[in-house]
């Protein structure tokens, strides 16, 4: 079948996507791939990015997914570049707006009217630049009117509510454990949640939760974690298993329906691993990419940020 038709046959069987955007090689590259994520298998080709990027910011509505900012090249050559695409034809992305400073390895978070974007790394030093995007336009990022803590490698995700970010390293201080959240209507104020159980990069970036949990991955340990919150509530952190497959490193990406999370390309590799939202427990194989990268993008088109 044609790469258009298995999307969208996907579509009408209401089978979420999900996106493996841009990521690292020994530089950066445009390939996309998907996945349908209600069952389990290897990821298919959708197209490319247009420009090669890793550790940018993703996000997207039930139509259209984004990706801006990032290295253009080796690390920490930045940019405030977007691209975006439709999710349901495949192809090589478009021109979007720019972030408002150019930076890499940031936090996001989506529903399907914004993508908020947090902290990061503007090739010389960490950053606590908030800025969003107005999805279904093509305009420039706008400021957000206050900043998110001052790190880069953060995790990001949240439900159609409320955007949370946490974790990430900063110069100086190194790894936090640090917890915020924004609510994703507004503009202006970032509220603190509470705290991880140790200070760590995010093990992962996307929209990894239901419309109620969210899941967290815990990198650059020696076994990483996987932990949960569940959103509207404030201060609890909970274990939810382990990450086999994904060991000690921070670079993978995932995202989410609202049933299950998907997290892929550890250390850049091809390997993909899933976890059931509602439960808890250690992860379980999913599939590959269809090459081998880390610091890519992810984001789909039924993750928890869709009502």
């Amino acid at each position: 079948m044609p790469i258009l038709g298995t999307i969208a046959s996907s579509m009408q069987t209401s089978s979420a996507l999900m996106f493996n955007i841009g990521g690292n090689t020994s530089t950066a590259v445009q390939t996309i791939d998907f996945f349908n994520i209600s069952t389990t298998g290897n990821a298919t080709n959708f197209g490319n990015l247009g420009d090669p990027k890793s550790g940018g910011t993703a996000g997207s509505s039930a139509t259209r997914s984004i990706y801006a900012g990032g290295n253009t090249a080796g690390v920490f050559s930045v940019t405030t570049g977007g691209r975006y695409f439709t999710n349901a034809t495949s192809g090589s992305g478009l021109t979007y707006g720019t972030l408002t400073s150019a930076r890499a390895f940031i936090g996001q978070s989506s529903n399907d009217t914004r993508l908020v974007s947090a902290g990061g790394y503007d090739g010389s030093q960490t950053v606590d630049t908030t800025d969003y995007y107005t999805i279904s336009t093509t305009s420039n990022a706008a400021g957000w009117g206050a900043a998110t803590s001052n790190h880069y490698n953060k995790g990001g995700g949240g439900n159609s509510t409320y955007g949370y970010f946490w974790g990430g390293w900063t110069s100086g201080s190194g790894r936090t454990a640090n917890i915020q959240y924004v609510t994703m209507a507004t503009t202006g104020t970032v509220a603190s949640f509470g705290n991880l159980t140790t200070a760590s990069e995010a093990g992962s970036n996307g929209m990894t939760s239901s419309s109620t949990r969210l899941l967290m991955a815990q990198g650059n340990q020696t076994q990483p974690y996987m932990y949960y919150i569940t959103m509207g509530t404030s201060g609890s952190v909970s274990l939810f298993g382990d990450v086999t497959g994904n060991v000690g490193n921070t670079n993978f990406w995932g995202t989410s329906n609202k049933t299950r999370a998907v997290f892929a390309g550890s250390g850049g590799t091809t390997s993909a691993v899933y976890f059931t939202i509602a439960s808890t427990g250690n992860s379980t194989d999913f599939g590959n990419l269809t090459s081998a990268r880390s610091s890519a993008g992810g984001t789909g088109t039924s993750h928890g940020g869709l009502a």
